[in-house]
């Protein structure tokens, strides 16, 4: 199994606490820009694992939420002696006021617990480790209903970044005689529970952008979009179904479905294997 080594910083902390700006908080915005200096964070191994992020979000949660605590006690420490220039002495009374329940403090650990909750790959994310590698892939497609296909050969390179959160595709090809190029991202969207992919390509400059979800046992994912056709200015909707045969083996189809569903495109993915080390050197190829 696949582990993903993630560090996640505090940045995503002080960007939400660094609102509180605009509600006179600025105390606390440079307390949490502390943190994030300080190098909180976690070093999440198998993060994967829901249970493991959410225990990695309280720690990096408590962490915080100390580094601010300890920040209005060193003010109000100096407050009271009348050490900080230009600052006035704490009224009387009010010495141990920073035991006293913080509202905006735990309204900004909720926002942080919302967020951070997602942040972590889960285990929809372990499919991407099946989809990830070196592939020849070897397509047809089909101009017209009835059409013979027309046949393409070429490359994909699909590698996990991110820490395991997105599976980066780079398709290298050939069509109607002219060199093919295309990028896609491929995530999935914990706290709206939906597959998301992005793709561009040298065919237009069109982003296209689809939405989708995963059957059960995770062999077939189906994914949907739409976009204008240059050519009447009208809607066509498409369909995008990826069949994992095996961790070798996995077939992409693309369905026009504006009308009667037509497929109009099929690729087979054949993982090309690792070339092998020769005995006595390493996979690092660097020199």
């Amino acid at each position: 199994m696949h582990n993903f080594d993630v560090t996640v910083p505090l940045i995503l902390a002080a960007a939400l606490l660094a609102t509180g700006a605009a509600r006179g908080d600025s105390h606390d915005r440079r307390a949490a820009g502390q943190a994030v200096e300080a190098g909180y964070g976690y070093n999440a191994t198998a993060a994967g694992e829901t249970g493991e992020a959410v225990r990695d979000t309280s720690e990096l949660r408590r962490r915080l939420i100390q580094k601010i605590r300890a920040s209005r006690r060193a003010r109000q420490r100096e407050a009271g002696s009348g050490t900080t220039a230009g600052t006035p002495k704490a009224p009387s009374g009010t010495e141990n006021s920073f035991d006293a329940p913080e509202p905006a403090l735990e309204r900004y650990e909720n926002e942080m617990g919302a967020w951070m909750k997602y942040a972590f790959p889960g285990p929809e994310h372990r499919v991407f480790q099946r989809l990830a590698g070196h592939w020849k892939a070897e397509a047809r497609f089909w101009m017209a209903p009835g059409a013979d296909p027309m046949l393409s050969e070429g490359t994909s390179e699909s590698n996990l970044i991110l820490g395991g959160r997105f599976l980066e595709d780079r398709y290298e090809s050939s069509f109607g005689g002219r060199p093919f190029s295309g990028r896609g991202l491929t995530g999935y969207h914990r706290y709206a529970g939906v597959f998301e992919n992005i793709w561009v390509d040298t065919m237009g400059t069109l982003t296209m952008v689809s939405r989708g979800t995963m059957n059960k046992d995770g062999t077939e994912l189906t994914m949907r979009g739409s976009f204008s056709n240059p050519s009447d200015g009208k809607k066509k909707r498409y369909k995008m179904v990826t069949r994992i045969v095996s961790d070798d083996l996995h077939v992409f189809e693309m369905w026009d479905t504006t009308g009667t569903p037509q497929k109009t495109m099929e690729i087979t993915y054949t993982r090309i294997p690792d070339p092998a080390v020769p005995d006595g050197e390493t996979a690092d190829s660097s020199r």
